[in-house]
């Protein structure tokens, strides 16, 4: 491991260190990626925010660069560690980072951008999947650009939370009555206005929202379309999250003041991938 040192940490200046130990003692959440920086650095970075900052989150962006002996540590020391299905670890990697999580009290977060089906584009199938579940890492999971079969998520969020995580879903399309079971099973749930179409739609989505939230989870609302403000705030009355997609700089809009108690929520950092944007 002090050989993967040594190889890793040519690259870095001392104002780059000056930059990187400047943000640690300053922002409450901090976005490194891996390749960014060496690794003695990065573990200097961990070391100090861990001593300084209580309830603060370092978020390692695993890009490939660094050993797995290396995220291992990092994690360990208090990095939450972010990978997806590109960076190509599999099964038994991800499980072995899992396990420094656990010591450093930290969180391992696997974005899935694959369909469940298909073992294209990713080292891990719904097998494997299944497994980190049961392990404690969170999942993240889109039915954008592949389709996913419902009951196959209902299953995966059962076991993150069996395995003291959670799986997050970014639903698209129209809204499914399923999505009542997964919120129960204590997925987060991620879902565009665009989808709210009648109000039977929204009788659905109100049920979503208190199962997801009976179970420990939310719903996250994006607001992207002209939605009635009625709708939003009744909504938000029921628990959702609104996250609005950009902010409103008309103060006379109807739903700025939804826009002001939206920003009074706290949303956990587990509870979206990175950011709080709509996957």
């Amino acid at each position: 491991m002090d050989q993967d040192i040594k190889e890793n940490s040519a690259a870095d200046t001392p104002e780059k260190a000056f930059a990187l130990l400047s943000s640690v003692t300053q922002d409450p959440i901090l976005t490194v990626r891996d390749d960014l920086y060496g690794f003695s650095l990065l573990l200097d970075a961990v070391k100090l925010r861990r001593k300084q900052r209580a309830n603060s989150r370092f978020r390692l962006v695993d890009s490939g660069a660094l050993s797995l002996a290396q995220v291992e540590w990092l994690a360990a020391e208090g990095a939450d560690v972010y990978t997806n299905n590109e960076v190509g670890k599999n099964v038994q990697e991800l499980e072995s980072i899992q396990y420094a999580c656990k010591k450093g009290h930290t969180l391992l977060a696997y974005l899935h951008n694959v369909a469940l089906e298909s073992d294209e584009g990713s080292s891990i199938d719904l097998s494997g999947l299944k497994s980190l579940g049961e392990s404690g890492v969170y999942i993240y999971l889109s039915n954008k650009d592949y389709e996913q079969n419902l009951s196959d998520v209902i299953l995966l969020a059962d076991l993150c939370l069996r395995g003291r995580s959670r799986l997050v879903y970014y639903h698209h399309k129209d809204l499914n009555p399923d999505l009542f079971e997964l919120g129960r099973t204590g997925a987060w749930i991620h879902i565009s206005d665009k989808s709210i179409k009648d109000q039977d739609e929204v009788a659905v989505l109100t049920d979503v929202i208190h199962a997801a939230r009976s179970s420990g989870s939310n719903v996250c609302l994006h607001v992207e379309r002209g939605t009635e403000s009625s709708i939003l705030e009744d909504l938000q009355k029921a628990g959702a999250f609104l996250i609005f997609k950009s902010a409103l700089i008309d103060y006379r809009s109807p739903l700025r003041s939804l826009e002001e108690k939206a920003r009074e929520q706290k949303l956990d950092t587990s509870a979206y991938y990175l950011y709080p944007i709509f996957l």
